[in-house]
């Protein structure tokens, strides 16, 4: 892996300008993603966007924050290794990013949700467990009489069925955003957890593993599976109505 080549928290300068020049490309693809959905009836204004784990350095979230400020989206998105105070060292967060438009102007509020159940490697990177809440957001949905409501975990927490049965009453849609070799695994985790939660699923893996899947809680496929990439080394978006 080449993260212990360029430093745990990617700092190295030879990699900074290629990981903000990949983030630059891929961002400049999903404006245009959402512009073809005009081509085809579809709305072209999306709610939220998410990005994998470990996706995003900390010098580089002014990128994602333009990308807010052109399509108004929610984002949520895994954080490259950084510390934190609190937990007394390095820790894997992933980052909630929620525009907040008043008469004074626009400010995004920043939500940080932690990963209490790291991998091996992670471990021997020196990576900390930190997950002191479990973050839920609100949204204003005309369609239903009550917020529409999300959360998110990081890669091998999904697998913790406490949290699964926590969130089952609590969650309309619950995202995972992962960096995760075991494509198979995931796949049958998310088909599992949609019916045991009975809700919307959204895995977001890294381009490098492929396997990402939105699936909805439906008894038939086509209406049950929303998008689902496989392959590795490629980059994949994907728009799915919800």
């Amino acid at each position: 892996c080449a993260l212990p080549i360029f430093g745990v928290e990617l700092n190295d300068r030879t990699i900074r300008p290629v990981m903000r020049r990949h983030l630059s490309s891929l961002l400049r693809i999903v404006s245009s993603y959402v512009s073809l959905r005009d081509t085809y009836g579809r709305r072209t204004a999306i709610d939220f966007i998410v990005l994998p784990e470990v996706a995003i350095h900390q010098s580089d979230l002014d990128l994602v924050r333009a990308v807010i400020d052109k399509t108004g989206a929610i984002v949520f998105c895994g954080m490259v290794f950084h510390e934190n105070r609190l937990a007394r060292g390095r820790v894997n967060t992933g980052c909630w990013l929620i525009p907040d438009r008043s008469i004074a102007g626009r400010t995004i509020r920043r939500i940080e949700q932690g990963k209490q159940h790291l991998t091996a490697f992670e471990k021997g990177l020196g990576i900390v467990s930190y997950r002191p809440h479990q973050a839920i957001v609100e949204l204003k949905c005309s369609e239903l009489k009550r917020p529409y409501r999300i959360s998110a975990a990081l890669c091998y927490d999904a697998t913790d069925l406490k949290l699964a049965a926590d969130l089952r009453d609590q969650t309309d849609l619950l995202i995972v955003a992962a960096n995760n070799k075991d494509i198979e695994t995931f796949d049958n985790m998310g088909s599992a957890l949609s019916y045991h939660m009975f809700q919307h699923l959204m895995i977001v893996n890294t381009g490098e593993f492929g396997g990402s899947l939105i699936t909805a809680p439906y008894k038939t496929r086509y209406e049950r599976v929303l998008t689902h990439n496989h392959g590795n080394d490629q980059a994949a978006i994907s728009i799915v109505d919800i």
